[in-house]
């Protein structure tokens, strides 16, 4: 990993900030700038080798990663139609990974992650729709993102 920083997690219950929870992020070699919490940085870091061992391409193209509390705030002002209100992104705990779909490696990597990734309590989520919950499955064959769900550590 390059480096490891600690960030403030901030809980949002009603838009107002509630509660702020020490963060540590770490920067993920396979893809440019994007970093999780160390407890899933240390998981995906192992996939992605175990995937490059058994000759699995990986997509280098990430969307998105952890974000701060700033960024959620940026993104829910720029589009509130599409963002949680700050303090309820999945992505501000820093434990998921949104591909990008179009990476030419996506798709094979996918159909890698779909038969492996739980053996490192990583799994592929996709938000129906239809109630802006997110559900397990894998429909269509365009799920991009996927959580650790594995034990956290607070360093």
């Amino acid at each position: 990993f390059s480096s490891r920083r600690r960030h403030t997690r901030y809980i949002s219950v009603t838009g107002v900030q509630t509660c702020a929870l020490p963060i540590y992020v770490v920067t993920l070699s396979f893809t440019k700038n994007q970093q999780l919490h160390v407890s899933a940085a240390l998981a995906f870091e192992q996939l992605v080798t175990d995937a490059r061992s058994q000759g699995v391409s990986i997509p280098t193209k990430v969307d998105m990663s952890y974000m701060s509390y700033a960024d959620q705030l940026k993104a829910y002002n720029l589009r509130p139609s599409l963002n949680p209100e700050p303090g309820k992104s999945i992505f501000g705990w820093g434990l998921t990974l949104l591909f990008n779909q179009k990476d030419p490696n996506f798709n094979k990597f996918r159909d890698w992650l779909k038969i492996n990734a739980y053996k490192y309590n990583i799994y592929g989520l996709r938000a129906d729709p239809r109630d802006n919950f997110y559900v397990n499955g894998f429909i269509d064959g365009k799920d991009n993102q996927w959580d650790y769900r594995g034990p956290v550590s607070s360093s």
